[in-house]
């Protein structure tokens, strides 16, 4: 068999049907593995590592899906079909635990496919399949359509797969040089691709030589643009920034953004990626372990680099992921052979990277060890002492260690250890901040700590709760942005220290999913418009967070979802019939991609004109007249021709997806300030977030602001609704394209989106 890998196609839509028209220059070669309703991530890989079939669409896969394949050796091996949350579909895993070719025998997938289609090649390690040991990227789809049109550049790089030595999934990075440097990284695990191109990035069309790279694997290829690619957002459509009163875009915004995942692993990798796009360093502990967590706090703050948990035997495999996408090359490792296990650290080493292990025989040597590597980056001469059995007080204590490098030292309640004890006494400390109440941290131990000439203060409350907040006000007295966790479980919160010490943030922690007077009375003390929420719903309800939005923008004075109930429902037309304009925004293609990571639509001026296809087929349902300002995918309107289009419509919907810096979630619709139909916008606000499981931002009016354009600050601040001549207009963001689970979400469940918004317009019209 060929030791190089034939094919890859990216899961999500990423169809060879779509590759080969998409761009010019010589067609694929290799066979195709997907139809109109199913695909497949590879027909060749390493045995132990997964393989996906995925629907192309909804309903070819579904809860009883099986697959049967056979080697040729006559072993059968079966898989039945998953679900994935996010992304609200089906899918099929294969994972073959023995070399050869296995082909489908039985299946019984919605959709007429060609086993023969679907037989795969496994091999046992990487070597033997690619012909590489190191790492391999296969560089076919690059090499075999060389000449490229611009906007496509980004469709076509996000199907590339990068193996490391193991044959696992790796990030894939690509230096562009020629009339322009830049740097674009993929990650595509077969199941869903991502695609990472920075900020305002322009190459001009012309000959690029390209630097492919996975690990120690490098290849040198050459292409060609057609035609320029930009991922520079059209500053039409956003409007100078300026005109808002000489405020920033972000300045009349409130956020409430949680930070989670699936389990305390990804948890740890959502709390990184919020602030690292990449670091040399990477502290790493055992998810299992708290107090080494807490303690590396200090550590993770003096480099300027995030805390990761793992399993004890074995490199949990989104960690594994966040450290390739950090492209570190150090790993301090926090815990000996007891808490990571040497199979951890030949993992780490089987990457590539410098690993340092610190190791103690309790808290208190733990800590202490800790902080003299804490030191080596950055000296201090006060410390925090904390109770060993007080895990709320050290989470407290987190980010003020990360913020200014003040090492965690771990006592008893009663006495402090011998090791502590002389750390402090004959260490280069002056200052000692106890935190925690005398129930915690003794007198006795206060006075200890005095005898040796120290300095002592005591930060408490007469809880948990209090004492975090005596924290905040102590010590983040001046904070822009908050964090908020719960006081009741700490797995979630665990690895927040060094993004809120960096952040300048206070931890606060939060009691039965209460927005408490004294966390009110903090948040209005500091201004701040930025709320960070870590963890899962399970412990930090969507309810607290829409009450900690809402609390927001009382104190901001900034506009919230109206009343529903105080809004009557329009009468129907004259005639009866019900006629809505939709406005899919942006025109074709990456120029608005603005970090789009969704793997089916890739930009968002694609993915807001696919979407209007499905929603204008589920209005006329009702027998609403629809008519869109893009009647082909290829239009582009001017912003003052869109609103225009809209004379003797009853509605106006410019259909959009938003973006913050990877690191916001949500829906939010944007009113007409003139032509409102608040309970509408108020019911899809909800109808959208229900759908797609994310937070609900609310409805919101912005208007232009002071200007010297001759503008009416009164009118709307969007173009599109500023020109908008229908009877009641919106701009809808319906999530976050540049947050990995918004989009998923969105894209997976457009369908049901889009009869869930059409029902609900119906409904307020009166057709139902």
């Amino acid at each position: 068999m060929s030791k190089k890998i034939v094919r890859k196609v990216s899961l999500l839509m990423a169809l060879t049907m779509m590759i080969t028209t998409l761009f010019f220059g010589n067609a694929l070669v290799s066979k195709s593995l997907a139809n109109e309703a199913v695909n497949i991530s590879s027909i060749e890989g390493v045995k132990n590592i997964p393989l996906y079939i995925k629907d192309s669409r909804l309903g070819s896969i579904n809860g009883n899906t099986k697959v049967t394949f056979k080697n040729e050796d006559g072993v059968v091996r079966e898989f039945n079909s998953s679900f994935d949350e996010d992304l609200g579909l089906y899918y099929l895993e294969l994972n073959f635990d023995t070399a050869g070719q296995w082909k489908l025998v039985n299946e019984n997938i919605s959709s007429d496919i060609d086993a023969e289609e679907f037989s795969v090649n496994i091999y046992e390690n990487l070597n033997e399949m690619t012909g590489f040991s190191g790492g391999y990227v296969s560089t076919e789809t690059l090499e075999n359509n060389s000449s490229i049109i611009g906007e496509k550049l980004e469709d076509l790089i996000s199907t590339l797969i990068g193996y490391d030595s193991t044959g696992n999934y790796t990030d894939v990075q690509l230096g562009f040089s020629g009339q322009a440097n830049t740097t674009i990284n993929v990650f595509n695990n077969g199941m869903s691709s991502s695609i990472t191109v920075p900020e305002n990035t322009s190459l001009p069309a012309g000959r690029y030589n390209v630097k492919v790279q996975s690990g120690s694997f490098t290849k040198d290829i050459t292409i060609n643009l057609l035609s320029d690619y930009s991922n520079i957002e059209d500053l039409e459509n956003i409007e100078a920034v300026s005109a808002l009163s000489g405020e920033s875009s972000l300045s009349a915004t409130v956020t409430a953004d949680r930070l989670s995942g699936r389990s305390r692993y990804e948890t740890a990798v959502a709390i990184s990626k919020s602030q690292f796009s990449n670091s040399k360093y990477v502290v790493l502990a055992n998810g299992q372990a708290p107090n080494d967590i807490l303690v590396a706090s200090s550590l993770a703050g003096n480099l300027k680099a995030p805390i990761l948990i793992t399993e004890r035997n074995a490199l949990n495999a989104s960690i594994k992921a966040e450290i390739q996408r950090l492209n570190a090359s150090n790993i301090i490792v926090v815990g000996g052979s007891s808490k990571i296990s040497s199979a951890v650290i030949n993992a780490l080493k089987a990457m590539g990277k410098n690993v340092e292990v610190i190791n103690g025989s309790s808290d208190a040597d733990m800590s202490v060890k800790v902080a003299n590597k804490a030191l080596e980056f950055k000296s201090a001469n006060t410390v925090i002492l904390s109770s060993e059995k007080s895990l709320p007080d050290s989470l407290s204590a987190s980010a003020l260690a990360a913020k200014n490098g003040y090492p965690i030292i771990y006592t008893g309640k009663n006495a402090i250890s011998g090791v502590a004890k002389s750390f402090i006494k004959n260490g280069n400390i002056s200052n000692v901040i106890i935190v925690g109440g005398d129930s915690t941290v003794s007198n006795g131990v206060l006075n200890s700590v005095k005898s040796m000439g120290k300095a002592v203060s005591r930060v408490s409350g007469r809880s948990r709760y209090d004492t975090s907040l005596s924290i905040a006000k102590t010590y983040f007295n001046n904070s822009s942005t908050v964090g908020l966790a719960t006081g009741a479980e700490f797995v979630d919160s665990l690895t927040a220290g060094p993004v809120s010490g960096l952040n300048n943030q206070a931890i606060l922690l939060v009691s039965n999913n209460t927005l408490s007077s004294g966390i009110k009375d903090y948040i209005k003390s500091t201004g701040a418009k930025s709320v960070y929420l870590y963890g899962g719903t399970s412990w930090l309800s969507e309810k607290f967070r829409g009450e900690v939005v809402k609390y927001l923008n009382q104190i901001h004075n900034i506009s919230q979802t109206q009343n529903v109930a105080t809004n009557p429902k329009p009468t129907k037309p004259n005639n009866g019939k019900v006629r809505i304009l939709l406005d899919p925004g942006h025109g074709a293609g990456s120029k608005h991609n603005r970090g789009y990571v969704g793997p089916k639509w890739k930009n968002e001026g694609d993915g807001n004109y696919n979407y209007s296809l499905l929603l204008a087929k589920e209005l006329r349902a009702y027998g609403i007249e629809v008519a869109t300002t893009r009647d082909n995918i290829y239009k582009d309107p001017s912003l003052q021709a869109r609103g225009r289009m809209a004379r003797g419509y009853d509605l106006f919907i410019s259909l959009h997806t938003n973006a913050f810096k990877g690191e916001t979630s949500g829906v939010e619709i944007y009113e007409d300030v003139n032509n409102r139909a608040p309970a509408l916008t108020a019911a899809l606000t909800n109808t959208i977030s229900q759908t797609l499981d994310i937070p609900n931002r609310g409805v919101k009016h912005r208007y232009y602001g002071s200007n010297t354009s001759g503008v009416n600050p009164n009118s709307n601040y969007y173009g599109v609704l500023r020109a908008n001549e229908a009877t009641a207009g919106m701009l809808i963001e319906h999530c976050y394209h540049d947050y990995e689970s918004d989009v998923l979400k969105y894209e997976a469940r457009a369908d049901q989106l889009a009869k869930n918004m059409a029902r609900t317009i119906a409904k307020y019209y009166g057709l139902i």
